[in-house]
């Protein structure tokens, strides 16, 4: 089954709500939320961006249990980079748990580099904290870690 990448707005709040994310920042204007939605038209992966000047954010991104590990994160990540050099964004951040091994993985290949971590940023469900990586894709060809 084919899946297609769409703008979610309002209406897609409760599809949000479902993959884990915050319906209520949709409502912001600095936000902008990809979904990959399915003929069925379920959503079954999101990814929410925070835009200013010409700087954005990766705040969330997040793909139904039964469709991971298929390339739909990849696939919005991709389509976030091809598309955000339009709206004047030069620069794409991200943070990450240190823990997540995958998720990292994920970054890396998409071409992100780790430029720092805040320290003890996460608090783990055992009482630990990790540090938050700090990642960063430059979109108009600088240098990575300028």
């Amino acid at each position: 089954m084919s899946a297609v990448i769409v703008l979610l707005g309002a209406a897609d709040s409760d599809a949000i709500a479902a993959l884990g994310l915050a319906p209520g920042l949709m409502t912001q204007p600095a936000i902008r939320t990809l979904g990959l939605r399915l003929e069925t038209g379920d959503v079954i992966a999101a990814l929410m961006l925070q835009i200013a000047a010409d700087e954005a954010e990766i705040v969330d991104i997040a793909v139904a249990p039964s469709h991971r590990r298929k390339g739909h994160a990849q696939t919005l990540i991709a389509h976030a980079v091809a598309s955000l050099p339009r709206d004047g964004v030069r620069v794409l951040h991200l943070e990450v748990d240190e823990a997540n091994t995958g998720a990292r993985a994920l970054y890396a290949a998409s071409g992100f580099v780790e430029t720092g971590r805040r320290a003890a940023y996460y608090r783990r469900p055992d009482g630990t904290r990790g540090d938050a990586v700090l990642m960063r894709l430059a979109l108009d060809g600088e240098t990575a870690n300028a």
